[in-house]
């Protein structure tokens, strides 16, 4: 098998030159020139022929690959040049693939490999999701149906509650990083910024982490080294949750403006508006406390129970249960009151026929009467 990393890498480090010179230091973006040069040369990583670019971002560039050893397509994550020097970098992009395969779990995408070339570039292959992220979902088809909102969001949750009790934290949980796949299953994706919480020394940062949109006010801190990320994974998930049912991102750092959070809108049930504000409360301690605890309430919602969430009085949450069940409670009523007259039919009747021969029916009923 032909190897020549060092043209591949000799390539993409001209491309990132010309575009770090071009956009004064910004994460380059090598354009139709590397383009060109994949549809005429072929580059390897190993035993993964690269194909196409399919995204990238501040860590790393994807690529779609071929296994030329399994005979099965890949996705394959490069670092960027100019970062291979760091070894904290280094050592970030590798706990991406580490904690990925440390999961092992049908709801994260799996990872296969991990290398390095001579070059120094440092990159790992995981399992290629054809597929639409949730954030093209989103712009396509929102706000998106509650049904659909509440399966794909319980299974994400699910997904993120195993995360958790791993004892790893997430830390950029977005749509654009839940990828749905053929079967139309959610897949979490992009452990860049993972931490294991139990280790005290990953839970100091240089400062603020994550996507500004879906950022715990205590994560945009310059000082987190006190933060409880399982927490802050929640209120990220509750703005998934609030874009979901939306169709827009909530304001970033809304909450630095001493403002309750933006309505969702008349169309969204109370409930779901309730389980989204108590998810993204500005004081962690109003959150829920776990993942499982959020996914219980979207479970509640669902099954047509009163949430936890909606902090109402008894007699308001009884009318929302009776109003969200009616038709089955007006179908009983109906049938017990049925039931009522002809069990009372049957006793008037069974009552006359027990009048003594010669009594009127009036007068022995009269008689017998307390």
């Amino acid at each position: 098998m032909e190897h020549r990393p060092n043209q591949a890498l000799e390539r993409i480090r001209e491309a990132e030159a010309r575009t770090r010179s071009a956009q004064g230091g910004v994460c380059f973006d090598p354009g139709p020139e590397l383009d060109s040069t994949l549809e005429t040369e072929v580059f390897h990583f190993g035993r993964y022929e690269v194909i196409n670019e399919l995204a990238r971002g501040g860590a790393g560039v994807v690529y779609r690959a071929w296994d030329c050893e399994l005979e099965r397509y890949a996705a394959l994550k490069v670092m960027l040049s100019g970062t291979w020097e760091n070894p904290a970098r280094v050592q970030s992009f590798l706990r991406e693939a580490r904690a990925s395969a440390r999961l092992n779990d049908p709801g994260v995408v799996s990872v296969f490999d991990v290398g390095t070339t001579p070059e120094g570039a440092v990159w790992f292959a995981m399992e290629l999701v054809d597929g639409p992220s949730l954030a093209d979902v989103i712009a396509d088809r929102a706000p998106l149906d509650m049904d659909e909102t509440v399966a794909l969001f319980t299974k994400v949750a699910r997904t993120l509650d195993r995360v958790h009790t791993s004892g790893m934290a997430h830390r950029d949980i977005k749509p654009s990083n839940i990828l749905i796949g053929h079967s139309g299953e959610p897949l979490l994706t992009d452990f860049g910024l993972v931490i294991d919480v139990k280790r005290d020394e990953l839970n100091s940062t240089d400062g603020p982490v994550g996507t500004p949109a879906y950022m715990a006010p205590e994560q945009a801190q310059s000082d987190t080294s006190r933060v409880d990320w399982h927490r802050a994974d929640i209120y990220a998930l509750g703005a998934v949750l609030y874009e979901m049912v939306t169709g827009r991102q909530p304001p970033a750092f809304w909450h630095l403006a001493e403002q309750p959070l933006p309505p969702v809108g008349p169309n969204v049930p109370r409930d779901i508006e309730a389980i989204c504000q108590k998810a993204m409360s500005q004081n962690p301690a109003d959150r829920y406390s776990s993942v499982r605890e959020l996914l219980a309430d979207v479970e509640r919602y669902a099954s047509g129970m009163p949430v936890l969430a909606n902090n109402t009085s008894l007699m308001w949450r009884g009318y929302l249960f009776a109003r969200r069940h009616w038709p089955t409670i007006r179908t009983s009523m109906l049938t017990v009151a049925t039931l009522s007259v002809l069990a009372g039919l049957a006793a008037g009747i069974w009552l006359y026929g027990m009048a003594p021969e010669g009594v009127s029916a009036q007068t022995w009923l009269a008689s017998i009467a307390p």
